[in-house]
Protein backbone atom coordinates (compact mmCIF):
# COMPACT_ATOMS: atom_id res chain seq x y z
CA UNK A 1 0.00 0.00 0.00
CA UNK A 2 1.12 3.43 -0.79
CA UNK A 3 1.57 5.95 1.87
CA UNK A 4 -0.87 8.88 1.09
CA UNK A 5 -1.29 11.86 3.30
CA UNK A 6 -4.15 11.98 5.88
CA UNK A 7 -7.15 13.85 4.82
CA UNK A 8 -6.44 17.43 4.65
CA UNK A 9 -2.91 17.09 3.78
CA UNK A 10 -4.73 15.62 0.72
CA UNK A 11 -7.18 18.23 0.41
CA UNK A 12 -4.44 20.46 0.26
CA UNK A 13 -2.37 19.17 -2.22
CA UNK A 14 -5.67 18.75 -4.94
CA UNK A 15 -6.00 22.67 -4.63
CA UNK A 16 -2.58 23.28 -4.86
CA UNK A 17 -2.68 20.90 -8.42
CA UNK A 18 -5.73 23.18 -9.34
CA UNK A 19 -4.42 26.38 -8.52
CA UNK A 20 -1.44 25.79 -10.76
CA UNK A 21 -3.81 24.39 -13.84
CA UNK A 22 -4.89 28.29 -13.78
CA UNK A 23 -1.93 29.66 -13.80
CA UNK A 24 -0.79 27.82 -16.84
CA UNK A 25 -3.92 28.13 -18.55
CA UNK A 26 -3.58 31.97 -17.74
CA UNK A 27 -0.01 32.44 -19.34
CA UNK A 28 -0.87 30.45 -22.06
CA UNK A 29 -4.49 32.07 -23.04
CA UNK A 30 -3.00 35.09 -24.85
CA UNK A 31 -0.63 32.84 -26.86
CA UNK A 32 -4.12 31.09 -27.82
CA UNK A 33 -6.03 34.37 -28.60
CA UNK A 34 -3.22 35.73 -30.92
CA UNK A 35 -3.06 32.61 -32.73
CA UNK A 36 -6.54 32.28 -33.29
CA UNK A 37 -7.03 36.31 -34.30
CA UNK A 38 -3.94 35.65 -36.74
CA UNK A 39 -5.74 32.94 -37.85
CA UNK A 40 -8.91 34.85 -38.99
CA UNK A 41 -6.76 37.30 -40.56
CA UNK A 42 -4.98 34.88 -42.46
CA UNK A 43 -7.98 33.48 -43.59
CA UNK A 44 -9.53 37.07 -44.13
CA UNK A 45 -6.97 37.99 -46.94
CA UNK A 46 -6.76 34.86 -48.59
CA UNK A 47 -10.76 34.96 -49.00
CA UNK A 48 -10.28 38.83 -50.28
CA UNK A 49 -7.14 37.94 -52.59
CA UNK A 50 -9.54 35.14 -54.06
CA UNK A 51 -12.42 37.74 -54.66
CA UNK A 52 -10.24 39.82 -56.15
CA UNK A 53 -8.63 37.51 -58.38
CA UNK A 54 -12.54 36.30 -59.35
CA UNK A 55 -13.51 39.88 -59.99
CA UNK A 56 -10.40 40.49 -62.01
CA UNK A 57 -11.37 37.12 -64.25
CA UNK A 58 -14.53 38.72 -64.97
CA UNK A 59 -13.83 42.04 -66.03
CA UNK A 60 -10.57 40.35 -68.27
CA UNK A 61 -13.61 38.09 -69.70
CA UNK A 62 -15.26 41.48 -70.70
CA UNK A 63 -12.15 42.96 -72.44
CA UNK A 64 -11.36 40.52 -74.64
CA UNK A 65 -14.27 41.07 -76.58
CA UNK A 66 -13.86 43.37 -79.57
CA UNK A 67 -16.86 46.07 -78.69
CA UNK A 68 -15.67 46.19 -74.54
CA UNK A 69 -14.63 49.44 -73.45
CA UNK A 70 -12.94 50.30 -70.16
CA UNK A 71 -16.26 51.00 -68.91
CA UNK A 72 -17.62 47.97 -69.31
CA UNK A 73 -14.55 46.21 -67.39
CA UNK A 74 -14.75 48.26 -64.51
CA UNK A 75 -18.77 47.92 -64.51
CA UNK A 76 -18.53 44.12 -64.20
CA UNK A 77 -15.98 44.58 -61.68
CA UNK A 78 -18.02 46.85 -59.84
CA UNK A 79 -20.76 44.03 -59.89
CA UNK A 80 -18.43 41.48 -58.70
CA UNK A 81 -17.24 43.48 -55.73
CA UNK A 82 -20.52 44.36 -54.87
CA UNK A 83 -21.67 40.67 -54.64
CA UNK A 84 -18.78 40.01 -52.29
CA UNK A 85 -19.58 43.00 -50.11
CA UNK A 86 -16.29 44.86 -50.85
CA UNK A 87 -18.17 47.24 -53.03
CA UNK A 88 -17.50 50.17 -49.87
CA UNK A 89 -13.47 49.75 -50.03
CA UNK A 90 -11.18 51.46 -52.07
CA UNK A 91 -9.65 49.82 -54.79
CA UNK A 92 -8.13 50.61 -58.08
CA UNK A 93 -8.34 48.71 -61.43
CA UNK A 94 -5.70 48.57 -64.16
CA UNK A 95 -6.59 47.84 -67.42
CA UNK A 96 -3.34 47.00 -70.00
CA UNK A 97 -3.40 48.22 -72.51
CA UNK A 98 -6.01 51.11 -71.79
CA UNK A 99 -8.67 50.64 -74.79
CA UNK A 100 -9.22 47.23 -74.97
CA UNK A 101 -11.41 48.16 -78.47
CA UNK A 102 -8.43 48.59 -80.55
CA UNK A 103 -7.00 44.90 -79.27
CA UNK A 104 -5.55 42.65 -82.44
CA UNK A 105 -6.46 39.07 -82.07
CA UNK A 106 -4.53 36.89 -79.40
CA UNK A 107 -3.10 40.21 -77.96
CA UNK A 108 -2.22 39.49 -74.00
CA UNK A 109 -5.16 41.55 -72.02
CA UNK A 110 -4.52 42.23 -68.49
CA UNK A 111 -6.79 42.91 -65.26
CA UNK A 112 -5.40 43.97 -61.96
CA UNK A 113 -7.22 44.66 -59.07
CA UNK A 114 -5.63 45.96 -55.89
CA UNK A 115 -6.63 47.25 -52.30
CA UNK A 116 -5.28 48.37 -48.94
CA UNK A 117 -5.56 45.08 -46.71
CA UNK A 118 -6.52 47.75 -43.60
CA UNK A 119 -9.64 48.49 -45.52
CA UNK A 120 -10.71 44.78 -45.92
CA UNK A 121 -8.98 43.46 -42.44
CA UNK A 122 -11.72 42.20 -39.20
CA UNK A 123 -9.27 43.35 -36.62
CA UNK A 124 -7.14 46.88 -36.46
CA UNK A 125 -3.41 46.17 -36.86
CA UNK A 126 -0.17 47.76 -37.56
CA UNK A 127 1.61 44.85 -38.39
CA UNK A 128 -0.61 44.87 -42.40
CA UNK A 129 -0.80 48.60 -42.09
CA UNK A 130 0.38 49.81 -45.40
CA UNK A 131 0.04 46.11 -47.37
CA UNK A 132 -2.05 45.76 -50.42
CA UNK A 133 -3.60 43.00 -51.32
CA UNK A 134 -4.43 42.15 -54.98
CA UNK A 135 -5.98 40.04 -57.97
CA UNK A 136 -4.61 39.73 -61.96
CA UNK A 137 -5.93 38.44 -64.70
CA UNK A 138 -4.36 37.85 -68.13
CA UNK A 139 -6.57 36.63 -71.16
CA UNK A 140 -6.13 36.39 -75.02
CA UNK A 141 -7.97 38.99 -76.96
CA UNK A 142 -10.82 37.65 -79.11
CA UNK A 143 -10.66 38.20 -83.17
CA UNK A 144 -13.32 38.68 -85.71
CA UNK A 145 -12.15 35.48 -87.20
CA UNK A 146 -11.16 37.14 -90.37
CA UNK A 147 -8.08 38.57 -89.27
CA UNK A 148 -6.97 35.73 -87.18
CA UNK A 149 -3.74 34.00 -87.25
CA UNK A 150 -4.23 30.53 -88.59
Amino acid sequence: MKNSPPGPAKDRIRRARVGAAAIEFACVLPFLVLFLMGSVEVGRGVMVKHVLEEAARAGCRVAVFESSSAADVESIVSKAMDAANLSGSNYTVTIDPPNPQDLQAFQPVTVSIEMNFADVSWIPTTFLKGKTVGGVCVMPAEGDGVSDPT
